[in-house]
């Protein structure tokens, strides 16, 4: 049953084991905002402000390729995300978790790479939206001109990467709504 709450559902839900995943990195429950760990044996919730998603059917194998296709994806000039430095989601299926996986990429290589490779040109947004972004951002990143390269978020670190679902080539990217950030809660068994 949807949640409501000022007026806005939660309509995405996923649930997966590690044990299914064929990809090897290393099985590790999200990183809440107060750095606390939790077990792979925990039961959890993240709580996300997103916009919308998008889905991304490649055939791509090649893992340069597969990269610069997601990463391609996540650049998209309305996105609140290059406006205020936010968390970006990315849903892996687990053919292309495992795809970069074999090519010998760790997580944390590839938020960084997709850090990089989505960086987007300032002066490709409306002038208010380029407006809003030197407001939120200029403390951050310092003068902002059109031909600034922004990134989506704040540090590659703050781009969230899950690995769900089933046969089949569909991923997912998950925009975040503006300044919002993920909160994610251990739950008790019933």
């Amino acid at each position: 049953m949807p949640t409501r709450r000022l007026g806005v559902r939660c309509g995405c839900c996923c649930e997966t084991s590690a044990a299914r995943c064929r990809a090897t990195w290393t099985a590790r429950r999200t990183v809440s905002r107060e750095n606390t760990r939790f077990a792979a044996s925990d039961s959890a919730v993240t709580v996300v402000g997103a916009e919308g998603t998008m889905n991304m059917c490649t055939l791509a194998k090649n893992a340069d390729d597969l990269i610069r296709v997601i990463a391609d994806t996540m650049r998209h000039a309305p996105s609140n995300e290059y406006v205020h430095g936010s968390e970006p989601w990315l849903v892996l299926c687990p053919e292309h978790a495992e795809i970069i996986h074999e090519a010998g990429i760790s997580k944390a290589e590839l938020k960084h790479r997709l850090w990089e490779e989505s960086k987007m040109r300032a002066g490709v947004m409306a002038q208010e939206d380029f407006e809003r972004l030197q407001a939120s951002r200029t403390a951050e990143l310092g003068p902002i001109t059109p031909d600034t390269r922004v990134t989506i978020s704040k540090q590659p670190e703050d781009i969230a990467i899950i690995v769900a679902g089933g046969k089949g080539t569909h991923s997912v990217y998950i925009p975040c709504f503006g300044n919002t950030r993920s909160v994610t809660r251990r739950i008790a068994e019933l």
